[in-house]
């Protein structure tokens, strides 16, 4: 079952329940010092806005398509960070939400010390 069969009509908040789903899951995952956007902002979003990290796409057999922008900590292999964030966010958003999820890119965009 996709998102999109249980909120035909408006598939923004199906985008929303993913991402916040996703940006929860991110911030408590091993190595993550926090999300940022995919422009320019060297400074971790606060607990509130840890959503404006993520990015979600629909694609066209309706699974989602996830991009995580994140801030990871300094000293850690960061493909292991990365392989584990994969892993607890496509767990917990086919889980709680019950999405399909297709693809989860991972964007390190700083490391922070």
């Amino acid at each position: 079952m996709t998102i999109k069969d249980i909120l035909p009509s408006n598939s923004n908040n199906g985008k929303k329940l993913i991402k916040q789903a996703a940006a929860i899951a991110a911030t408590h995952s091993f190595g993550v010092v926090g999300m940022t956007s995919k422009y320019y902002s060297p400074c971790p979003f606060s607990r509130a806005n840890q959503s404006k990290g993520v990015y979600v796409k629909f694609l066209a057999d309706g699974r989602a398509q996830i991009d995580l922008y994140v801030i990871m900590e300094f000293g850690i292999r960061l493909l292991a960070a990365a392989e584990s964030l994969i892993d607890s966010v496509k767990y917990n958003v086919e889980k709680n939400i019950g999405a399909d999820v297709a693809k989860i890119n991972v964007h390190v965009k700083y490391v922070r010390a």
